[in-house]
């Protein structure tokens, strides 16, 4: 995992619940209808504590678990970089820790710099926020099925 020091990868598992992953398909299928265009999906980071694992592998994203107090308001937090999402992370009692790779329907982002206070929605024409729109770090959605977990990635710090 590129810029976390050093990781060592235990292992990675393929994440595949068919249920999600027909929500998340109807989702963008709707959006893409509404808009008239295809919209830009991208596989991007989410670090998560320990309890929250099992959640998302069978339930999916929840953005009612997001704290209220984030720059974006309560939405999911994405990262293009492994090394920005395992500072959300927590270590198991074996000492590994887990993050998800995930399909991320980004869509029209709207950029969060310039805004002077948190947001709850991106505005109607945009599909997410993010943090810089030269060079994004970060990806918020707001709908539960705009993500699905496609990877979980176990790994140790040495």
């Amino acid at each position: 995992m590129e810029g976390t020091g050093n990781v060592v990868v235990v292992d990675v598992v393929r994440v595949q619940n068919k249920h999600l992953m027909t929500q998340y398909q109807m989702r963008k299928y709707q959006k893409e209808v509404e808009r008239g265009c295809k919209l830009e999906e991208m596989m991007l980071f989410h670090g998560t504590s320990i309890p929250n694992i099992n959640k998302i592998l069978n339930s999916g994203f929840d953005s009612t678990l997001s704290s209220t107090s984030g720059l974006c308001g309560t939405g999911i937090y994405f990262a293009t970089t492994s090394a920005y999402s395992t500072s959300y992370t927590k270590p198991h009692p074996d000492g590994t820790e887990s993050m998800f790779i995930s399909r991320v329907l980004t869509g029209i982002s709207e950029p969060r710099s310039g805004l002077s206070m948190p947001i709850r929605r991106p505005s109607p024409v945009h599909d997410s926020v993010v943090d810089n729109a030269a060079s994004p770090v970060m990806y918020v959605v707001y709908y539960n099925t705009e993500a699905v977990p496609e990877y979980l990635v176990n790994f140790k710090r040495s």
